[in-house]
This record gives C-alpha cells, structure tokens and sequence, in this order.
C-alpha cells in the first residue's frame, strides 16, 4: 500500500500544497517524515477530517469585509502630506 504524498493529498482535499505543508507544520495535520518526504495515512486524514468542523455564520456577528487592493490603507489628511 502506498502512501500518498503532499500533491496528491491536496488534489484530494482540493487545496493548495502550500495548505497541506502549512497545516502538517503547525500540527494540525496528521502526517509521516520519511527522510525528506511528507507522506499521509489514508485512514487518519480521514479521521481528521471527520473532527474538522466548520462552524455556520453567526447572525450577531458582522462580517468582516476587506478592503479592495485599489483603496490606500491611509488617506492623508488634507494639506498634509
């Protein structure tokens, strides 16, 4: 049985390898060094899965917005620059 690999587990999951390498260094993912190779057992990553949960919007809570990359951050005030 052979174990899958970062590219493979993100193709899975449908994520970026950058995700997949940064959840496995922070230990939020389950995953085996082998010398310089992340591999996955099948089983665990399922089973980590099955305990993620997304939690549902809360009404109280206002939604966030970003800004948009064509708005400054800082507008300086008039006659000063």
């Amino acid at each position: 049985m052979a174990l899958p690999i970062v590219k493979e587990v993100s193709a899975w999951l449908q994520v970026k390898q950058a995700a997949v390498y940064g959840w496995v260094a922070e230990g939020m993912m389950p995953a085996l060094k082998i010398q310089r190779l992340r591999c996955f057992q099948r089983e665990k990553i399922e089973s980590w899965l099955d305990g993620c949960q997304i939690e549902p919007p809360n009404p109280s809570r206002p939604v966030r917005r970003l800004r948009s990359i064509a708005q400054p951050f800082h507008t300086p005030a008039p006659g000063r620059a």
